[in-house]
């Protein structure tokens, strides 16, 4: 939670694993680190929060500890324009029974996630949110969706394919897209990990644009024609 991260800031403790990509590879660079060790590795352009799941639409959970974070992250990091980021996490699957602070409702979680971010938004300098969640949301309107994991490898976690697929083509979307004019839409990269395998041209198609439509219209939930255009929006409400 961003209240341990930020207890773990003030207090220097050992608790994170750091790793770096280097030549198309992940590398270890400390199975033991501070926070801060790794955030004066480098100078970082950017730095992206999020709040744990299951308290990702409960604003009130978020602070003081998120205004703690970027005040330590603008203080410490070696580049002293960083940006600040923020994920926005995805509901769980719709047939929890163990999630009572959102009625055990996927909708009713979505859309305490977009007023949580909504709201951050208005009091928190942040650069970019990522809107992970409303991407997993679109996807879940498609032929993919796989009830009753609903794109989750077990019914909280993201699944390994289609599931991960777009959530990389999301963090491409909203972060390198803008900058380089260069977009995930056509992408030829596949996978065949997971439950919803990427391995298809059509399927990747419709992660792409579930990806797509959530940075255009990252509190809406969009419904995609299997060619890939917007068909509608969905409101969902509390």
């Amino acid at each position: 939670s961003l209240e341990r991260h930020d207890d773990i800031y003030r207090t220097n403790e050992i608790e994170y694993s750091f790793r770096v990509r280097q030549q198309g590879l992940w590398q270890t660079v400390s199975s033991n680190v501070t926070m801060k060790a790794a955030l004066i590795y480098n100078k970082w352009d950017i730095v992206i929060l999020q709040q744990v799941s299951g308290y990702s639409g409960m604003y009130e959970t978020w602070q003081p500890y998120l205004n703690n974070l970027v005040a330590s992250i603008k203080a410490d990091c070696l580049n002293p324009k960083v940006a600040i980021g923020w994920q926005m996490t995805w509901a769980y699957a719709d047939n929890l029974t163990n999630i009572p602070q959102y009625s055990n409702s996927q909708s009713v979680m979505y859309q305490s996630i977009v007023n949580a971010v909504q709201k951050m938004q208005k009091e928190v300098n942040i650069a970019v949110v990522i809107p992970s969640g409303t991407a997993i949301q679109n996807l879940r309107q498609t032929s993919l969706n796989n009830p009753p994991l609903d794109i989750t490898r077990d019914n909280s976690h993201i699944d390994l394919g289609a599931g991960r697929y777009t959530l990389a083509c999301t963090w491409f979307e909203a972060l390198i897209a803008p900058y380089f004019d260069i977009s995930m839409q056509d992408n030829n990269v596949r996978t065949s990990e997971g439950n919803i395998p990427v391995n298809t041209d059509a399927n990747a198609k419709l992660c792409q644009y579930a990806a797509r439509y959530a940075c255009e219209y990252p509190y809406q939930i969009s419904v995609i024609q299997p060619t890939g255009a917007l068909r509608q929006h969905v409101k969902t409400n509390l």
